[in-house]
């Protein structure tokens, strides 16, 4: 079997099922680098147990780690109860070094409770010894939040790997009080860093029964500046930037502490739903046009302030305000496509928005509540301004003509919807739309689209408005859309798999650049 070409066995995998290519490894050599790379390129230090120290025994070996592309790390191992050291285990492993491969030794090092006998030390360092060989990890996932007293502060061991691998993606999820105690300039080994994102856990809110203190302001703030210099050592390879938070963080104080983003090209960034947190609009707005003006993708989230049982309730005309002051003079030229999650984000914010970014924009995302055809209407709108803005003043000849990729979620599905995107947005190229509900325009109307298949049973309460939509769009023709990829994802249409493909079929149908592109 060895003689065969490498080709043939690529072929071969392509049809095994990742699980069982992790147990052929006696396969022969090929299956064996295969099932190695699978069951090593990602692995987890989490748990304190003999399955992780294992997991440090193999990766000890060269021929191990240098197949390791993925490490996930929370420092859970740390914790003061997992530990007791009798004096004498304490001294024999001292006098036999971590020599610690012998699969015995490992299950004598937890004694019948489940307490670790190994010194923290040790396992401290034994675990920096196996980060200085993971050489080739480009992704790497550090969390530490919700924890109780740890044996020592893990800071400087998660950063241990930055000296050592090549690391292109970094994801932190971390406390905001645990912030002070990561080894900061060690960020700025990571020389080869293109993608940062960063989940803030804040334990430390106005929610009173918290039995941590409340922060004072000053302290507060001087935390925000650390965590924007793990940013700002990373910012001259960063390419992609992603801020999010699980409860109260003040944005704009952050966005101040950030330097120049000279590469950045996708920005990803949540914000709270209540002002007394996003503070200063000035600095949404000048953190945008001074900071990364390069940027082509820009995502924004609105989040509830997790955990805070004093927050008031969210006053849309306020936050509607906000933006419209943040974004009244933010320019991005390069901006190309605008991601807006609005699940809490009310509709007046999400068009101002749109407003703001449409003249430039090829590519729009707007998901989260369900969204009517009015407010859609109004979106498109906006666009078709921007755009008409655009040719007039030629500044933008790129955008002229006009946004090609659409996706939106939740929305109901009627002719009138299909008609003002065909109409207003010609030159769209791809369509998303998450269905929830599929409607006629009158809902009396009964057509024979679909009488030739009523012999399937279709025990469904929409068979008769999915009847008369079917009628109703088979009379429409769209000529001119430019219209080459369109996504009908069903959310909740009982029967979705049996409408699915006579969907396709009808808008095959009416859309003629569509069949044409298939």
């Amino acid at each position: 079997m060895n003689s065969l070409p490498h080709t043939v066995w690529d072929y071969i995998i392509q049809f095994i099922p990742a699980l069982c290519l992790k147990d052929m490894i006696s396969v022969n050599s090929y299956f064996f680098n295969i099932a190695m790379d699978y069951r090593y390129r990602q692995v987890s230090l989490t748990y304190l147990n003999t399955r992780m120290l294992k997991t440090l025994v193999r990766l000890s070996d060269p021929a191990v780690a240098h197949r390791v592309r993925t490490v996930y790390i929370y420092p859970d191992f740390l914790k003061e109860d997992l530990f007791e050291t009798p004096n004498a285990l304490q001294r024999m492993i001292r006098r036999g070094g971590r020599n610690l491969s012998n699969p015995g030794g490992l299950e004598k090092l937890f004694s019948k409770s489940g307490k670790c006998h190994l010194p923290v030390d040790v396992l401290v360092e034994w675990i920096q010894d196996v980060f200085s060989g993971l050489q080739n990890v480009i992704d790497y996932h550090i969390t530490w939040f919700g924890l109780p007293a740890l044996s020592r502060n893990p800071g400087p061991l998660m950063t241990a790997l930055f000296g050592t691998a090549h690391i292109r993606r970094l994801t932190l999820t971390i406390s905001f009080t645990n912030i002070p105690a990561l080894h900061v300039p060690g960020f700025s080994e990571l020389y080869h860093l293109e993608e940062l994102q960063i989940l803030v856990h804040n334990d430390n809110n106005n929610n009173h029964n918290s039995p941590k203190p409340v922060l004072r302001p000053d302290d507060a703030m001087l935390i925000l500046s650390q965590l924007a210099d793990v940013i700002n050592n990373t910012r001259g390879t960063l390419r992609i930037l992603s801020i999010g938070s699980w409860g109260p963080v003040q944005l704009g104080h952050l966005l101040q502490y950030i330097d120049v983003l000279p590469r950045l090209e996708k920005l990803f960034i949540s914000l709270p739903l209540d002002t007394r947190f996003l503070g200063d609009p000035a600095s949404l707005e000048q953190f945008l046009n001074h900071k990364c003006s390069t940027l082509r993708v820009l995502g924004l989230r609105a989040e509830q302030n997790a955990g805070d049982v004093t927050m008031a309730a969210v006053d849309p005309y306020k936050l509607a305000g906000w933006f419209q002051e943040a974004l009244q003079d933010v320019s991005l030229s390069k901006l190309r496509s605008l991601e807006i999650s609005g699940m809490h984000l009310p509709p007046e914010v999400c068009v101002e928005i749109v407003s703001t970014f449409g003249r430039t924009l090829k590519s729009l995302t707007l998901t989260g509540l369900e969204r009517s055809t009015e407010y859609i209407e109004e979106v498109v709108d906006v666009l078709s301004a921007s755009v008409s803005s655009s040719r007039l003043t030629s500044q933008c000849e790129a955008s002229s003509r006009g946004l090609e990729r659409l996706r939106l979620s939740f929305v109901t599905l009627t002719p009138k919807l299909v008609d003002l995107l065909a109409e207003r947005l010609p030159e769209l190229k791809e369509l998303t739309l998450h269905v929830k509900d599929i409607v006629p325009s009158s809902r009396s109307r009964r057509g024979a689209a679909l009488r030739k298949i009523h012999g399937y049973t279709i025990a469904s309460q929409y068979e008769d408005q999915m009847e008369a939509f079917f009628s109703e769009m088979e009379t429409r023709q769209y000529s001119k859309w430019k219209l080459q990829d369109l996504n009908i994802v069903l959310s909740s249409i009982p029967d979705a798999e049996f409408w699915q493909p006579y969907l396709e079929h009808l808008f095959a149908e009416c859309v003629p650049s569509i069949a044409r592109s298939q």
